[in-house]
């Protein structure tokens, strides 16, 4: 019970308090649509397709990431703007506050609930649901874009739309399949990495930490290896669509044990903290 009063505390103080921070995602979802809103246009014109496509159809050109990266002499490296800004603004949404809450009022909430297991637990937790907040707000501002350049409204995607865009690839790929890769693993990748974050900024700092992550995303668009995470959060590095991609299996092995190693990590570490040494207000 105290775990969960600790975690809503978190989440007035941390996520709610500071809602204002999470418009960086519609207004790059806006942006960064445009896109795909004049290709289908410009299919529907030639008479191509029959309708605007559909909000998932938005919600996968938002997430799609880069294609796999091969060095060339003449090959010109350029990380995919709007998959950085989303996931680089939800890194940064959930960096400072923390460590900030454990310097000002770690000892008064240590002393209060009398766990530091459950100060730490609450803190996962948060960092857990901010990051599916901030998914939320991703798809919500996918299908409001949607519907203003008249797709449809609904949870299907349409194959011919992805197909002339991402390959012959796609349409063999099940919807049970497209979940998984565009929405289930990465959002798991995100919670293990914005919590490896958190712990971060208390054994180095937050500034190191954010600055980590940011490091983690840059090369993994550069590099496709199982043990880069960021690779993940690009459904289009998915071995279902390039055969050279990286399987989503190893993904969810990489967040599920990065995720307990967090967990087990910031209870050993806070269990011989010093916290009578926070200052308190």
């Amino acid at each position: 019970m105290k775990t969960l009063k600790m975690f809503w505390r978190d989440m007035r103080i941390g996520t709610l308090r500071h809602m204002g921070r999470f418009l960086v995602v519609p207004v790059v979802v806006f942006l960064m649509s445009s896109g795909l809103a004049t290709y289908i246009a410009q299919l529907y014109g030639e008479g191509v397709i029959n309708g605007h496509g559909t909000a998932v159809d938005y919600y996968m050109y938002i997430m799609q990431g880069m294609y796999i990266y091969k060095f060339t002499p003449e090959s010109e490296f350029v990380i995919p703007i709007s998959w950085f800004m989303l996931h680089i603004g939800m890194a940064y949404i959930t960096a400072y506050y923390p460590y900030k809450d454990y310097n000002e009022y770690g000892t008064a909430v240590f002393l209060a609930s009398g766990s530091r297991r459950k100060w730490w637990v609450a803190k996962m937790l948060w960092c857990m649901v901010s990051v599916a907040l901030y998914y939320l707000i991703i798809a919500l501002s996918c299908v409001a874009v949607a519907y203003a350049h008249g797709a449809d409204i609904r949870a299907g995607w349409s194959v011919d739309i992805m197909q002339g865009m991402f390959g012959d690839s796609v349409k063999y790929v099940s919807g049970k399949d497209v979940w998984l890769i565009t929405v289930i693993l990465p959002f798991a990748v995100s919670v293990m990495l914005t919590e490896l974050q958190m712990l971060l900024s208390f054994l180095l700092t937050p500034v190191v930490s954010f600055a980590a992550t940011c490091g983690i995303y840059i090369i993994s668009a550069y590099y496709t290896c199982w043990w880069l995470a960021g690779n993940y959060t690009m459904w289009i590095r998915s071995s279902y669509i390039d055969y050279e991609g990286i399987r989503p299996d190893s993904g969810i092995l990489l967040a599920v044990f990065g995720i307990v190693s967090v967990l087990i990590t910031g209870l050993l570490y806070f269990r011989e903290k010093d916290v009578l040494g926070t200052r308190s207000l």
